[in-house]
Order: C-alpha cells, then structure tokens, then sequence
C-alpha cells in the first residue's frame, strides 16, 4: 500500500490522517461548508439537483472556517452530474491549473493559503 494511504472503500481513497467531514449534496452556485479546522480533511461530494459550477468562493467567505495550510481532499461521488469548481484569483476562491471538473471518482487536494487567502491545488487524479 502507498505511503499515506488508509484503505480504499467503495473506490474512495482515505488518506492517512484526514478526518472525514460529513458529505456534502452541492448546488449550483453553493459551497462546500467547512465544519471543522482539522489541517487535513476529506470530503466526499455530489450534485443531486443537477450539475453544479460552485460560487467564486467554493469554501464560502469565514476566514474563521480556514486554517493557513488547511489540505482538502475533496471526492466527487456523483456518477451523473458534474460539479466545478472554477479558477477564481479573489479572496478565498481558487487558484490552480485550470478548472476542476469532478466526475465520480476525482479527487483534487487543494491547500489554503492564509496569506493569499486563497485555496491553491495541489494534486489531482485525472
């Protein structure tokens, strides 16, 4: 088994000291909540209503919800609707190379730069 990684159920791979936080039904325009200041978290995604472009802000707007250095391993579970998350260089959007569109089974890791006060890629499987 790799260095880091836990098990893989269900075709999700959870990482070695993330601690999962609750799923997470994404809509159009939404976010995905942070619930915890955990530095290493997993979360597992989809898009019931519909495919899903996330707002310019994909973690919402509370600093309070970011730690600097926070690592999202965020997993897209839906195997019909999309979910993106779009490049967005304002404070507390994305920055990283190019979108993302998740699909079931994609996973990126996103890091959160306080000084910046921007999440910034990085890794993705696909």
């Amino acid at each position: 088994m790799a260095k880091g990684i836990s098990s893989n159920r269900g075709g999700t791979l959870y990482l070695r000291g993330y601690q999962k936080q609750a799923d997470q039904d994404v809509v159009n325009g939404g976010t995905i909540p942070l619930t915890s200041d955990d530095k290493l978290q997993t979360i597992d995604i989809t898009a019931s209503a519909g495919a899903a472009t996330l707002a310019n802000e994909p973690f919402g707007t509370s600093p309070a919800d970011f730690t600097d250095r926070m690592v999202l391993a965020i997993t897209c579970l839906d195997a019909t609707n999309a979910v993106t998350i779009a490049v967005n260089d304002v404070q507390y959007g994305y920055v990283g190379n190019g979108n993302l569109v998740l699909t079931e089974g994609h996973q990126v890791q996103l890091i959160y730069n306080a000084a910046r006060e921007r999440f910034f890629e990085l890794s993705r499987n696909f």
